[in-house]
């Protein structure tokens, strides 16, 4: 990471921010500005700078797990609308390389004198 006084001009200038903002610490300003940059995690998922500190790295990962589950609720949705068993998986998703299951709709659909 560079230092605050290397590091390229932002797009607002000090100036324009507002006092609570430009009493912000310059160190966690810089800290706070490559979690944003880095969140994608991946320079193939958009993201301009690979996550380099713990913090970037958690929020990042906090991201993906974020958008995997998303696409859990996505498909399990799409899977009840088109008519589809709790006993069965979805289609094949493309984004998560696999078919997925719902093994909460599936343990629901189990008679209550059934469960153990």
């Amino acid at each position: 990471m560079r230092d605050a006084a290397e590091r390229p001009a932002a797009s607002t200038t000090e100036a324009e921010l507002s006092p609570s903002a430009q009493d912000f610490p310059p160190q966690l300003r810089l800290l706070v500005e490559h979690m944003i940059l880095s969140h994608h995690g991946k320079l193939e998922f958009g993201s301009p700078k690979l996550p380099m500190t713990p913090e970037a790295m958690l929020l990042s990962a906090l991201d993906d797990l974020e958008a995997k589950f998303q696409a859990l609720r996505n498909e399990f949705a799409t899977a009840k609308a088109t008519g589809r068993s709790a006993n069965e998986p979805t289609e094949w998703v493309r984004s998560m390389d696999r078919p997925l299951f719902n093994s909460q709709a599936w343990l629901n659909s189990i008679p209550p004198h059934s469960k153990a």
